[in-house]
């Protein structure tokens, strides 16, 4: 009797335990640290400045707006604990969660999201992304300078509760809300930074899963560590990330094969590479080629000339031999860039400028060559970003052109940085320059062309073009929102001197070990919070 009560004893001490493991949510997959690779770093870490993939992604994994996306897209409760909004679809009311607080424990207010928010529209902010809060009374107009931004249609009601008046309802509104440009700003430690806010680990304070333990500025590398003062319902499952900025395909490739990584933006050349070494991927289509033309250009900058080249490119042979992630795109935009929530692309109504012509082609640069005194084309380059099979792709334009028109150009590789700072001058006669958002919107894409300089790229100048993204503004539908944008990428498809030639992919590699590891194409790409390591 004594035995059995003895093992009875035991059985229902493990029966307990076992329980208890299950009650605690065990999960071998948690509590890792992931290892993550981009091809390029951050420059700052200021949530309303954030435009960069690197910057965005950091933002969203360290900070938490009103509102935030889940894993499956469907949108959630952030700080804000539940919120209303009126019979006119034009007053928001937030109220948030009690126990929400920053990193160091410092409780967050409403105040905290009224400064922000007021601040990212404040003119001498120049957030890139500003636009997206045009809905809110008042904006426009503090954005330009023309108002007191006393008079912004944001207002903390008390410690817990924010209202947000908007001038015209926006069935979009919410899902601004989850962008970096609207995060919380505790603005007694915004002032205390002196200057330096966002710009390394000790500047900036943090309220979402993660924070932001090291990093500083100019640095090849970051740590998030999980936030143990974060209360909401999407606590970091990893105890850290570690990030990592512009290693080559090369090393990335072998430290994801040997298991140094975990996960990678990788060249879309080494796919083949990396699907043999069992890792997965995704790909997202989110970067269009387009060749610029420097207008100043001898022979080249001639409307004529210009329009040569496009008439002379037969994209149907040039299919044939693009590279891994390459595909055509007639389109300034890239195929899977978004309207707000939705593709932009099904939704546009943009054309291409120019099919293939060889015969008017050739018409036109003979006659580019003769109104400049010219037998032949003077030297010119086409100017390409450096790296991956990029060169192949530039090639293969030069050839062509060389064929159908008789014009010998020089191609040079060159970096990122280099290109937009020679197309901003004016340094170029041709260059072919990705163009694409850190946010994937057509309208992050399509600011590229701006002539604003805190938005614009490439040194482009048209005031139709202004004017057209001007007119794409807020209240929007995505549907009624790509109509209006495709005004304005038709504007930049009419322009000879604007080229669109190829999207390439930006391609996530990660190994079968990672859970929930789930790239979108929303802002910051990538959402650590769920993820897990077997």
């Amino acid at each position: 009797m004594k035995y059995l009560r003895a093992l009875l004893s035991a059985f229902l001490l493990a029966a307990l335990l076992a329980g208890s493991l299950a009650g605690c949510g065990h999960d071998s997959s948690a509590n890792q640290v992931v290892r993550f690779a981009l091809d390029a770093a951050p420059v700052h870490l200021d949530p309303q400045l954030a435009q960069s993939e690197a910057e965005l992604l950091i933002v969203r994994n360290t900070m938490e707006g009103l509102l935030r996306y889940d894993a499956a897209g469907k949108l959630q409760n952030g700080v804000c604990e539940s919120w209303s909004v009126s019979e006119d679809r034009t007053t928001y009311t937030f109220s948030l969660r009690k126990n929400a607080v920053w990193a160091d424990e410092t409780p967050l207010t409403a105040q905290d999201f009224a400064f922000g928010l007021t601040r990212a529209l404040l003119p001498e902010t120049a957030a890139p992304f500003a636009q997206a809060l045009y809905a809110i009374h008042g904006a426009q107009q503090v954005h330009a300078g023309t108002a007191s931004a006393d008079t912004l249609g944001v207002r903390a009601l008390d410690e817990q509760t924010l209202e947000i008046r908007l001038s015209v309802p926006d069935e979009n509104f919410p899902s601004v809300l989850t962008q970096a440009v609207a995060m919380p700003c505790n603005r007694a430690f915004f002032e205390g930074a002196g200057g330096r806010y966002g710009l390394d680990s000790d500047t900036l304070l943090c309220n979402g899963p993660f924070y932001l333990r090291s990093w500083d500025e100019g640095g090849d590398s970051a740590r998030l560590s999980r936030n143990d003062a974060y209360k909401g319902d999407f606590s970091a499952k990893p105890a850290a990330v570690s990030l990592y900025f512009g290693q080559p395909t090369e090393e990335l490739l072998k430290e994801l094969e040997e298991d140094k990584l975990d996960a990678a933006v990788l060249d879309c050349t080494a796919l083949g590479q990396a699907r043999e070494a069992g890792l997965r991927d995704v790909q997202f289509h989110d970067t269009a080629w387009s060749v610029l033309v420097n207008p100043n250009a001898p022979v080249l900058g001639s409307e004529a000339a210009a329009r040569a080249l496009s008439l002379s490119l037969d994209r149907a042979a040039l299919a044939k031999d693009l590279p891994e992630g390459f595909a055509l795109c007639d389109g300034v935009v890239a195929p899977d860039a978004l309207a707000v929530n939705k593709p932009y692309r099904p939704l546009s109504k943009a054309g291409r400028a120019y099919s293939y012509d060889p015969d008017r082609a050739k018409a036109d640069f003979t006659q580019a060559l003769q109104d400049e005194s010219y037998k032949s084309l003077p030297e010119s380059t086409l100017l390409y970003v450096e790296g991956g099979d990029r060169k192949l792709v530039a090639s293969r334009l030069a050839q062509a052109w060389q064929q159908t028109l008789g014009a010998f150009l020089n191609i040079e590789a060159v970096s990122a940085d280099e290109l937009r700072d020679r197309t901003r001058s004016g340094n170029y006669q041709l260059a072919l320059c990705p163009v694409s958002a850190g946010d994937h919107t057509a309208r992050g894409a399509l600011a590229q062309f701006s002539s604003k300089p805190e938005l614009g790229a490439f040194g482009y100048e048209n005031p139709q073009f202004d004017a057209a993204l001007d007119a794409a503004g807020t209240g929007l539908s995505d549907e009624a929102l790509a109509e209006a944008l495709s005004d304005a990428e038709n504007v930049l498809l009419a322009d000879s001197r604007i080229l669109p030639v190829f999207s390439s992919a930006t391609c996530y590699v990660f190994s079968p070990a990672l859970t929930g590891f789930s790239p979108d194409r929303r802002q910051g790409s990538v959402d650590f919070s769920g993820v897990g390591k077997q």
